[in-house]
């Protein structure tokens, strides 16, 4: 699979967007679909990147934000230019409680939370996030995904990929060979457009000779 194969991927599933959470002993990885609500960036605001942002439920769809207590930095990035800018100086963001669809924002943040139409089965104390860039999250995919092809019949393609969650796996896994597949379609459709074309034009001159 092509670089921009998985960059299209990245964006199309919000891959630069990773989900946690941390109990008494360990933090743990979550797939998307077991957070309660999703995070929507706003990509015209720049953002800082790595850089933890603890979501803490304080029920009727509400959730406290909290930012660590150093590591704000003045080198944000741009998810619109996949690139970093520096701004000026700024105090540290205090600790804050927002509703979903409520815009928050810092200096070296701006998203909003979005509610995830299936309920989760699971009851999380907190969820972190962390905001990746497109080329990491990119990096990130390549280095675990492996594609080779059967010895026996060498038209059918194998993807593996591997991942600390189960369900993030499988749907990145769906997702790609649903995009494969469509590229595949649209190219056979662009090959019978240049093949009819070829013949029509080749039926035309031979008829003037």
């Amino acid at each position: 699979m092509s670089r921009s194969h998985n960059e299209f991927l990245v964006k199309e599933l919000g891959l630069f967007v990773n989900y946690s959470t941390k109990g008494v002993i360990k933090s743990t990885y979550l797939d998307k679909s077991d957070s309660p609500v999703f995070l929507e960036v706003d990509r015209k605001h720049l953002q800082q990147v790595n850089y933890p942002i603890t979501l803490t439920p304080k029920g009727g769809g509400s959730y406290q934000v909290s930012l660590p207590e150093e590591g704000q930095s003045t080198k944000l990035y741009s998810y619109d230019a996949e690139g970093f800018q520096n701004i000026e100086s700024y105090g540290i963001p205090s600790n804050k409680i927002i509703k979903v669809n409520e815009w928050y924002t810092t200096p070296n943040l701006r998203f909003r939370l979005i509610p995830n139409p299936v309920v989760p089965t699971i009851k999380l104390e907190n969820i972190i996030v962390n905001l990746s860039t497109v080329n990491d999250a990119v990096n990130g995919i390549v280095s675990t995904v492996g594609v080779d092809f059967d010895k026996e019949i060498n038209t059918i393609m194998i993807i593996s990929k591997t991942g600390f969650n189960l369900n993030s796996t499988v749907n990145f896994l769906n997702k790609s060979v649903a995009e494969l597949q469509k590229k595949r379609f649209n190219d056979k459709i662009k090959v019978d457009q240049n093949t009819e074309q070829y013949l029509k034009g080749s039926l035309a001159d031979i008829r003037k000779n």
